[in-house]
């Protein structure tokens, strides 16, 4: 019951209004009813206070017409002896009192006074009859009425009320709590995809049952399939592990060679700098002896043009 009148709750939001529209239903039921009753007392009051008075009317009229008018007095006493008459008075054609009007009171608005005419067999009037009905009797069955229609208005919404909350718990509170209870245990993360709600109906629950199963498989198809491509990149990456593996070490392999290579490369570039550093010697070498030869062949023909020279002389000598 708590949960089912909680501030969040559907039933409350459902029952709540349902209630206060039935309040207003049953309350303008009982006072239409209260009215209507109360119609009928007044009608039947009414109905008796006329035919009283015109009985009364009729039987007096022949006392009027042999002017015994004594015998109104026991009148008068038999109708008092009703507790419901306040007052009755006989009056003449003058509208003269013929009985005591000692118990008439100045107020007749909370009585229901019937004044009849008193007529001869001609139809002459002889007298009036004056009879005053108290509303005590009307309001007191008024007053019972209304209690009678109020618990009964209050034993009904009360049933009323009882059998809405137990309809909207079989109804709707349970088919949803289900549904509920379900979405919580998978956003939990122990929630088996495989169970279904049960659909009975052909109502708004039954649609949301179908269709709450039906997203349910397709999330199930969705975490097989996820779990399939899973396994499929689990592979893969065993797979992409090794290859990283042999790549490493072929790296590695690379990368002893790439030194060897240039450690080579090094020793080479000093065999090329020595070389280069020979080749420079021996050019300057080579400079030196071309120098050499140079003065050397400037000295021979400085000797063979003074050979020349002393050759003249000794001719001309001779």
């Amino acid at each position: 019951m708590k949960n089912l009148l909680s501030s969040n709750s559907i039933s409350k939001q459902f029952l709540i209004p349902t209630l206060a529209l039935s309040v207003v239903l049953f309350f303008g039921l009982g006072a239409f009813m209260a009215m209507k009753n109360n119609s009928m007392i007044h009608t039947m009051m009414d109905s008796r206070g006329e035919s009283v008075s015109g009985f009364v009317s009729k039987v007096s009229a022949d006392y009027f017409a042999i002017f015994d008018f004594n015998d109104y007095e026991k009148f008068v006493k038999a109708l008092e002896s009703d507790p419901e008459v306040k007052f009755a008075v006989f009056y003449n054609n003058k509208k003269e009192a013929l009985t005591k009007a000692d118990k008439v009171p100045k107020d007749l608005s909370s009585l229901m006074v019937y004044d009849k005419e008193i007529k001869d067999e001609s139809g002459g009037t002889l007298g009036y009859i004056k009879i005053g009905y108290s509303n005590e009797h009307s309001n007191n069955s008024l007053s019972n009425n209304i209690m009678i229609i109020t618990i009964s208005m209050l034993v009904a919404l009360t049933i009323l009320g009882n059998a809405m909350i137990l309809l909207v718990r079989r109804i709707i509170t349970s088919k949803v709590q289900a549904t509920v209870e379900m979405l919580k245990d998978i956003a939990q993360g122990d929630g088996d995809l495989t169970k279904r709600l049960p659909v009975h109906s052909n109502d708004e629950i039954g649609e949301l049952a179908k269709w709450f199963n039906v997203f349910v498989e397709h999330i199930q198809e969705i975490v097989a399939t996820v779990q399939v491509n899973a396994e499929k990149v689990s592979v893969a990456s065993a797979q992409l592990l090794s290859t990283a593996d042999h790549l490493r070490k072929g790296s590695n392999d690379q990368t002893l060679q790439t030194e060897q290579v240039a450690s080579a490369m090094t020793q080479m570039s000093q065999s090329i700098i020595e070389v280069v550093q020979n080749a420079s010697e021996s050019t300057k070498a080579s400079n030196d002896a071309s120098n050499i030869a140079s003065k050397g062949k400037e000295v021979v023909e400085s000797t063979l043009r003074g050979m020349e020279k002393i050759a003249v002389t000794v001719r001309d000598t001779s």
